[in-house]
């Protein structure tokens, strides 16, 4: 009896534990079967934040406009930023010391029969200037027909000058020499500012008197060997004459500028200007005996030039304006 009550205590026992197992074990199962969501869910929910990701790239986009914004900065540059204007000055400045200046040449031609040469008598100091040939000097031709002493000079008074010539008292001196009782040369070209030294290489005493408008009238008494310095302070519309008092057959011309951009035909008939801004200008043309010359022919083709004034358009490479014949009616006035 007692054995057989030990044994239903230990089958209640046994079917107790199995019992408790069994309750275990379904409260511990549904615990990881939470978790498979949980889990799977935020794995599929994170494409979902990886759309922000992908927008990513759409914030990229800004960055892709930054080039776009640097256009503006290019323009700025270009349009004369600080430092751009400062690079581009350079340049400028490198270039135009070579291109923008030019040089303009030509050659004065007689057409016709040239007239014969007139000889000058001295009757001052005749034991000095009576041994020197003396001839009047109005009309000068060479024996291939150039015209000395034709003066050619820019007329615009707001021409641009080249900075290394624009200050005439930085130019070298010039010399207008009393030698062999004449002066020489017959014609001299100065510009304002510059020195311009009479001096007197003959063994008798010479007066140089400049008959100038503008400026006032010099008139300086020069001993055998000496000289006198002169400085104009403006230029001259027009040439003026250079006189001896004590010989009244020594006469010359003046030429004086405000700008250096003047030449006198050598005895060839040829001048050259350098260092003349490119672009259009306006020449004088200028003779003693012809005065301004109103007309020439030119490659074949007369012109007529209206007061002696003529335009033409300077190159950096230089201006040739050939051969310009001007027929000898244009000297009989």
């Amino acid at each position: 009896m007692a054995s057989t009550i030990r044994f239903s205590l230990f089958s209640s026992f046994l079917v107790g534990c199995v019992l408790v197992l069994q309750g275990c074990s379904p409260s511990s199962r549904p615990a990881p079967a939470p978790t498979k969501p949980a889990e799977s869910k935020p794995a599929e929910s994170k494409p979902a934040e990886s759309k922000p990701a992908e927008s990513k790239p759409a914030e990229s986009k800004p960055a892709e406009s930054k080039p776009a914004e640097s256009m503006p900065e290019k323009k700025d540059d270009a349009s004369g930023g600080q430092d751009a204007g400062k690079v581009d000055a350079k340049a400028s400045s490198s270039d135009g010391a070579s291109g923008e200046w030019g040089s303009l040449k030509g050659r004065f031609v007689f057409v016709g029969d040239v007239p014969p040469v007139v000889e000058l008598t001295a009757d001052k100091d005749v034991e000095v200037c009576g041994k020197h040939k003396l001839v009047n000097e109005e009309l000068v031709v060479s024996d291939d027909k150039g015209i000395a002493n034709i003066v050619i000079f820019v007329r615009d008074k707001d021409v641009k000058v080249h900075p290394d010539i624009a200050d005439g008292s930085k130019a070298g001196k010039i010399e207008l020499d009393n030698k062999d009782c004449r002066f020489q040369p017959h014609v001299t070209f100065v510009q304002a500012g510059q020195e311009l030294v009479l001096k007197n290489s003959d063994t008798v005493g010479h007066n140089s008197n400049i008959a100038t408008l503008k400026n006032p009238p010099s008139n300086s008494l020069i001993p055998a060997g000496g000289d006198v310095s002169v400085t104009f302070k403006t230029g001259e519309a027009i040439p003026s004459q250079v006189t001896c008092n004590i010989h009244p057959w020594m006469k010359g011309w003046l030429v004086v500028r405000d700008n250096p951009y003047g030449a006198v035909t050598s005895s060839d008939g040829s001048f050259e200007i350098k260092n003349l801004p490119v672009g259009e200008v306006e020449l004088q043309f200028w003779h003693e005996k012809a005065g301004y010359i109103s007309e020439m022919t030119v490659g074949g083709k007369a012109e007529s030039v209206s007061r002696g004034r003529k335009k033409v358009e300077v190159v950096a490479s230089g201006t040739d304006l050939g051969e310009m014949n001007l027929d000898a009616s244009l000297f009989e006035k």
